[in-house]
């Protein structure tokens, strides 16, 4: 009896350590660094990016990865790369008239600072500064220019 005991629990324990294994893991995507958060402590200070592929996270870390190849981001009236309805950007003219504009940009992070910006803006995703940092900043941009028209 005591001997099955000893196997039920080691049986537990190996497990739980395949299960705590196999969900440690993360892979980081072609093209992408993750940027690794600890809840006890947010992202330490110095740390390097974790480059493309399979890496271990320790227990109670997540990632967040952010493109570090050239990426297009596309503010369209039309339903294009993958963001559906009119995604354009409306801005004013100088006669009180609305413009609604299309606008495509190329955007390359910067892998040394990945980690300041995970810090600086709140661990927000990249799709997140898409569409609302980027855009925002865009429109205000474009509507110091329009008005003046």
């Amino acid at each position: 009896m005591r001997t099955r005991l000893i196997a039920i629990g080691v049986g537990f324990a190996v497990l739980f350590g395949g299960v705590f294994a196999f969900t440690s893991f993360e892979k980081i995507k072609t093209g992408y660094v993750g940027v690794v958060y600890s809840a006890n402590g947010g992202v330490k200070e110095g740390s390097v990016p974790l480059k493309q592929g399979w890496r271990f996270i320790p227990p109670f870390n997540e990632v967040t990865q952010y493109p570090i190849s050239e990426e297009i981001v596309l503010f369209s009236a039309e339903d294009l790369e993958g963001d559906p309805g009119d995604n354009s950007i409306s801005i004013g003219s100088k006669e009180g008239k609305y413009l609604k504009v299309n606008v495509q940009m190329n955007i390359k992070t910067d892998e040394t600072r990945v980690n300041e910006t995970y810090t600086r803006f709140k661990g927000r995703t990249f799709d997140s500064f898409k569409n609302e940092v980027f855009k925002q900043v865009i429109k205000s941009e474009l509507t110091k220019i329009s008005v003046q028209y």
